[in-house]
């Protein structure tokens, strides 16, 4: 079932511009902060998601899809 679209928002060009901006500066902040060099060993150490783990992300995204304010309630 299809829900129709409540929010009714509007951005002008210029807050668009300035958003923009704002990210960019946060990108370039952060650029040598963020940086992730993992070598073959490193990547072979990190977690895995097995079959079960996926069947269970898969169905809670389908729960969240179908019954959106499940997470309200949830908070």
């Amino acid at each position: 079932m299809s829900q129709t679209n409540q929010i009714s928002a509007v951005i002008t060009a210029q807050d668009l511009a300035d958003i923009n901006t704002a990210i960019g500066t946060i990108q370039n902040k952060l650029a040598n902060i963020l940086v992730f060099n993992l070598s073959g060993e490193d990547r072979q150490g990190l977690s895995k998601m097995g079959d079960k783990t996926l069947v269970f992300i898969k169905k809670s995204l389908e729960y969240a899809n179908a019954y959106p304010t499940l997470t309200q309630i949830l908070q």
